[in-house]
């Protein structure tokens, strides 16, 4: 093993964490039971005079000893294992690494006794590169901020550990001490910045470093800001990451926040309001302002499942900030409720149903919602039973696809989201993954990550994918600035969201890394995943996006390891910052809400959250910082401290107070009826004709009044009717009708609404009530059916009360004794029931059956369904064999016998559970029950076609099985073949056996080169049958080889100098340090030329040196092949033999280095040629056209067309380009 093992599998670690074990616990946590059989044990001294150091500390990647003592001696207890890297600190020492230590279970103590250097004694200071701290700090109040710096050794350079910092301030005095790796974190609570008040400021200087003071001490200042805190009411049907996919049912969702935390008065100084549609088809908001998303429907591919119980859903969302301290004009007030209220509209009940249907009314063609308008959402999802056949078209025709591959597992989805940001002006592109995650490949997702070296666990604490208490999401989001082309990304979001929720109460936590910096994104931008996602409206037609879990680790290995070296190398912008933002999550019940107007003094009452009530969370920014070298350097933390004044109810009473009084006054018909005169007992309620009779030895004393609020469907009255309407209102009439109806699971409001009032009032006896309704009414309806049903608006439905129907006079009258809100409704079915199967589970074999029979089913009116009833029956795995009813409706229909559905399902030929749903054809009732599909049968064991030897490292590449009940796959390997397999590894490796998900490759990383390691491979299936192993292949890891290739590039070399210049785009060089450019070099097989082996980006220095690493399996000879993004194509002159472990190349020094001499004399130098811009292999005409269009265009930048790289298309390039192309200049190959 290498000292430099933190190789380019480090970052993938970083991302992805393994499953805690034991091997990655700190020794003396607490957290296992503490060991002291393993351990690595001696004493440390100093390397000049042999005295014990005492206080030095020993360190693993994730254990530490206790300080030496004075003698020198340290114990640091481990598990055993293979190939510990071992670090040695001790103030005023240089830190030292040990690698490859070893603890056997045979021998159980290594003696390891380890002697430090003395530091020259000269502490030094400098900022971090790339530097974390901001010119001028900020903090919340009460938050903490970070600063940071390193300590090193002047004289060698080298970090120090444990050295002291003192910083000073007005009132403040504190000392640091540095890291391991010399760096010292500055931390500072907001409380000693001038006393903590937002706006309040304060400098601060670091004064001496080891107790010697600066000459020039480090000054820096903070400010203080408000918190930023906000409160939240989501419904439950709002759909957002990290929560399960839930079956597509045409519904509605909203999320309310409260934003812009004022801590004098504890308010909020704005609201957010976010209106969702989730259906299997587009849908355009009722009242809203035009989409800036523009995209077409979803349309179900392949075998995809839409509608209940389906895979595919289009989620529509909406998005306005209003802002709440500031008086809003009628229409604005009207506005802001519609925006509110549409969101929660199966949480309302019927009378807030009609003030927004008046509102809507009133609203028509007004333009209040353009300045509040902040974008819009449109999502496309698969979900819960995804297979490799599920997939939806983007567009208005079928022409771009995105499929899911292999089961995505139990509660789970992907989605595509396109935003548009219009306050930023951006758009969104993102995938997501969400649902519950789990390490084993029947348990859920699991994403393939390999957690490579544990140098660094902070990401990957994040995502504890193995943690199965949990609901996970990741997101991926391009943001595309709109003033910039399509193809412009500004900056890639990477979320992880963790989300812990128990009977409606938890939290939740959102961690979302910023990626920029334009030299990272152009070097991201060519992965084709990255590509397909941030590109999504410009696919051509035909494009099949085929997402597995692989996506991600594809996206994130190549972003976050490309920005760490980029940092570590300091060779490009590259950008990450991130931020944690953790929301406490309650329940909040329904809640009643009082319509007052000045038409009536009492008001009338109505309820919000009827039947299940809202997800209520706090939220706040916990900690932001950056993301340098795997590490977090966090420059701010908070803690929730702020808290509003504001309940869901008080505001939702706030924004009904502030309607205007006319509107309110219009909702319906008002009836004020008194008591003073006892003879009468008949009072008549609306314009149609119904009354109540009321005994006055039923009225309860103290009760004066009544007041009646009525109205129907179509109108501040109970008598009007849809012929009333003007024409474009029947539709709109037709369609809120329909939602109300479906949001109350039952079609009701023949004959109008009347609500009495006070609500909920007990009467002292029984009353009666007559409701008249208009034969237009009952058309399509058994008018025979009518019933009065009065509406429980604490559960959101209405309850029968029956009633003596009169057809030839149209009334029904029906008893009540409370004031309740009262309309008619005919029977139908209604309420769930339930399913029973019998057996209760099936053998996966196709042909095995199970009787499904349901309970008696019931009616709206408590009476059973009659005999003959239609009901639609579906599975979403197996078959319903039972005879169609209705061959023309969609599905398999079956009808009712005795009351009650039966019916044959037969299982599939995949094990899993099948869920299936019975749902009436008229009326609303509707059943699920779910079925376990079994196996006994173990799979098929696979096979392994390929292990591939790396540096401390095997690749195993298997056939994937043909079996279509697979859940994944698991690695089994060890230093020999006898069982248990455990996985003879280091402690950057993982232990055997690895569960791999569903895909059929997988690294496995922190082996011990030049050791032989035996690796197997079995398949597990849905119902969690293992097959036998498969069989075993040896393999042996192996140290890179490294080479070093001296080249100049002809459009860069500088003849003064020997040297080649920078290239530059019109800011300046590209990149930093002594890097000139990049370019590609590959390998060619000489018995076929045509064969690539080994491909590697590469850097090359100004000097002209570049050096990189190719696998050590590679033997032999092969041709270098050396290709610049606009010179020519350059091969060695003959095969190069790699049996070195350092092999070294110079192009630059013999013009016979390259076959066919092919290079350029520049002194006492040799180049190779420049001027290929289109990379044919020729410098001609065609190269020389480009170049001449940027020169006409006065182009700037780093392009192609700039063959010398001074960031300018000019003559310069022209004459480079000419010269060659006057020489015949071309690439010869062999």
């Amino acid at each position: 093993m290498k000292v430099n093992q933190f190789s380019i599998s480090l970052l993938v670690f970083v991302l992805f964490l393994q499953p805690l074990k034991a091997q990655q616990i700190i020794g003396y946590s607490g957290l296992f039971t503490f060991n002291t059989k393993y351990r690595i044990t001696g004493t440390i001294t100093n390397a000049n005079t042999g005295l014990p150091i005492q206080g030095a500390q020993v360190t693993t990647i994730n254990y530490t000893s206790l300080p030496s003592t004075s003698t020198g001696y340290y114990n640091l207890f481990v598990p055993y294992g293979y190939g510990y890297q071992i670090n040695i600190v001790a103030a005023g020492y240089v830190t030292k690494q040990v690698t490859n230590v070893n603890v056997s279970i045979s021998n159980p103590v290594t003696i390891l006794n380890i002697s430090l250097l003395p530091s020259s004694g000269t502490c030094g200071i400098t900022t971090i590169n790339p530097n974390p701290n901001p010119a001028l700090s900020k903090v919340q109040q009460g938050g903490v901020f970070h600063r940071y710096y390193k300590i090193f050794d002047e004289l060698t350079g080298n970090p120090l550990p444990l050295i002291p910092v003192s910083v000073t301030g007005v009132g403040f005095s504190l000392t640091y001490y540095s890291d391991s790796k010399g760096i010292v974190d500055i931390s500072i609570n907001s409380s000693n910045v001038s006393g903590g008040q937002p706006g309040n400021q304060a400098s601060f200087s670091v004064v001496s470093v080891n107790n010697v003071s600066i000459a020039n001490p480090i000054v820096f200042s903070c400010v203080v800001e408000n918190q930023e805190y906000g409160k939240y009411w989501d419904t439950y049907t709002f759909g957002k990451i990290g929560l399960s996919f839930v079956e597509v049912s045409k519904r509605y969702g909203s999320s309310l926040s409260l934003i812009g935390y004022n801590p004098v008065n504890s308010t909020a100084e704005s609201f957010e309001i976010k209106r969702q549609k989730e259906d299997d088809a587009g849908f355009e908001f009722s009242v809203g302002v035009a989409a800036g998303v523009q995209c077409g429907n979803a349309i179900a591919g392949g075998e995809a499942k839409t509608g209940f119980g389906g895979n595919v859903a289009v989620k529509t969302e909406d998005q306005y900030r209003f802002n709440r301290s500031q008086s809003a004009t009628d229409y604005e007030a009207i506005g802001r409720y519609i925006v509110v209220t549409d969101g929660i509209f199966d949480f309302m009940d019927e009378t807030l149903y009609r003030v927004l249907q008046k509102c809507e009314s009133v609203f028509a063609g007004q333009n209040n919602l353009q300045l509040a308008y902040q974008g819009d959402k449109k999502s496309f999802e698969v979900g819960v039973f995804g297979t490799a056949e599920a997939g939806i078209g983007i567009g208005d025709s079928q022409d771009i696809g995105i499929a899911v591959a292999g089961k995505l597992g139990p509660e789970a989805n992907i989605a595509f989201e396109r935003y548009y940001n219009k306050a930023a002006n951006e758009k969104e592109r993102s995938i997501e993954f969400s649902g519950k995650f789990a390490a084993s490949g029947n348990a859920g997702l699991n994403f393939g990550m390999s957690p490579d070296d544990l140098i660094n666990g902070e990401l990957g604490a994040n995502v504890m994918f193995w943690n199965r208490e949990y609901e996970r999401g990741i997101r991926l989001a391009y943001i595309h600035d709109m003033t910039q082309p399509w193809y412009t990304i500004k900056e890639i979001r990477f979320t992880i969201i963790k989300r812990n929720v128990h009977s409606r109460t938890g939290w939740e936590e959102e961690l979302t890394y910023f990626i920029s910096g334009a030299d990272l994104l152009d070097a991201i931008r060519n992965i084709s995943s990255i590509n397909m996602v941030s590109q999504l409206d410009n696919l051509p037609d035909g494009t099949v996006m085929e997402v597995t879990t692989s996506v991600f680790k594809e996206i994130t290995e190549a972003i976050f390891n490309t920005a760490y070296y980029m940092q570590t190398d300091a060779q490009g912008e590259a950008s990450i910052n991130y931020k944690t933002e953790r929301t406490d999550i309650q329940n909040q019940g329904s809640f009643e809400i009082s319509i007052d107007g000045q038409f009536l003094a009492s008001g009338f009452k109505a309820t919000i959250g009827g039947g299940s009530g809202f997800e209520q969370g706090s939220f706040y920014t916990k900690e932001n910082g950056k993301w340098i070298w795997g590490k977090h350097f966090k420059l701010q933390e908070n803690s929730a401290m702020g808290t509003f004044n504001d309940s869901y109810q008080i505001f939702m009473q706030d924004l009904t107070n502030d309607l205007p009084a006319w509107l309110k006054a219009a909702i319906g018909f008002v009836d004020y009826i008194t008591f003073w005169n006892k003879n009468t007992t008949t009072h008549y309620i609306g314009d149609g004709g119904s009354y109540i009779e009321i005994d006055e030895n039923a009225i309860p004393e103290g009760l004066d009044s009544i007041n009646c609020l009525s109205w129907s469907w179509y109108g501040d009255s109970p008598a009007r009717t849809r012929s009333m309407l003007p024409l474009n209102q029947k539709s709109v009439n037709d369609i809120f009708r329909s939602r109300a109806q479906k949001s109350f699971a039952m079609e009701y409001g023949y004959g109008g609404f009347y609500q009495l009032e006070p609500l909920g009032a007990q009467l002292n006896d029984t009353c009666w009530m007559t409701i008249v309704y208009n034969d237009a009414d009952v058309v399509d309806i058994d008018e025979s059916t009518l019933g009065m049903y009065r509406e429980d608006k604490e559960n959101h439905k209405w309850v029968y009360i029956g009633g003596i129907i009169d057809t030839l006079n149209n009334k029904v009258t029906a008893p009540f004794t409370k004031l309740d809100l009262f309309t008619l409704a005919p029977a139908a079915p209604y309420g769930e029931f339930s399913l029973h199967a019998n057996p209760d589970s099936l053998y996966s074999d196709g042909i095995s059956t199970t009787i499904i029979t349901s309970d008696t089913i019931f009616k709206n009116n408590h009476a059973p369904v009659e005999d003959g009833e239609l009901y639609t029956v579906v599975s979403t795995s197996g078959e319903i064999t039972t005879t169609d009813a209705d061959p023309i409706l969609e599905g398999k229909q079956v009808l009712t016998q005795n009351h009650m559905i039966e019916f044959i399902l037969k299982s599939d030929d995949v094990s899993g559970n099948a869920i299936v749903s019975a749902f009436s054809v008229h009326g609303s009732s509707k059943a699920r029950i779910e079925i376990l599909f079994y196996d006994t049968l173990a799979p098929a064991p696979p096979v392994i076609t390929d292990v591939i030897p790396g540096d401390a490292n095997a690749e195993l590449i298997w056939q994937q099985s043909s079996e279509p009940d697979i859940a994944g796959y698991t690695i089994y390997y060890d230093t020999d073949t006898i069982l248990p397999l455990e996985g003879i590894h280091t402690v950057y490796g993982e232990p055997s056996p690895i569960n791999v998900g569903v895909s059929t490759l997988r690294q496995v990383n922190g082996l011990l080169n030049d050791s032989t390691y035996y690796f197997a491979l079995s398949a597990i299936d849905l119902s969690g049958n293992e097959s036998e192993l498969s069989e075993f292949l040896p393999v042996i890891p192996i140290e890179n080889k490294k080479i070093q290739i001296t080249l100049f590039f002809e459009g860069l070399f500088n003849q003064t100098m020997n040297t080649m210049n920078k290239v530059s785009n019109e800011y300046g060089p590209i990149f930093s340090d002594s890097i000139a450019d990049v370019y590609k070099l590959e390998l060619r097989d000489p018995l076929n030329i045509d064969s690539i082996v080994f491909t590697s980006n590469n850097r090359v220095s100004v000097n002209g040196i570049s050096n990189f690493e190719v696998p050590g399996r590679y033997t032999g000879s092969y041709y270098l092949v050396v290709k610049h993004r606009n010179s020519i194509e350059t091969w060695s002159s003959m095969p190069v033999s790699l049996d070195a472990d350092m092999i070294y190349y110079d192009l630059t020094d013999e013009i016979t280095k390259a076959y066919g001499n092919n290079l350029k004399p520049s002194g006492s130098r040799y180049l190779i040629f420049g001027g290929d811009v289109n990379q044919d292999g020729f410098v001609d005409t065609g190269d020389m056209s480009p170049v001449d269009n940027d020169v006409l265009l006065f182009s700037t930048g780093y392009l192609v067309t700039d063959i010398n790289g001074d960031g300018t298309v000019d003559t310069a390039d022209i004459s480079i380009l000419d010269n060659n192309s006057f020489g015949f200049v071309s690439k010869i190959t062999p």
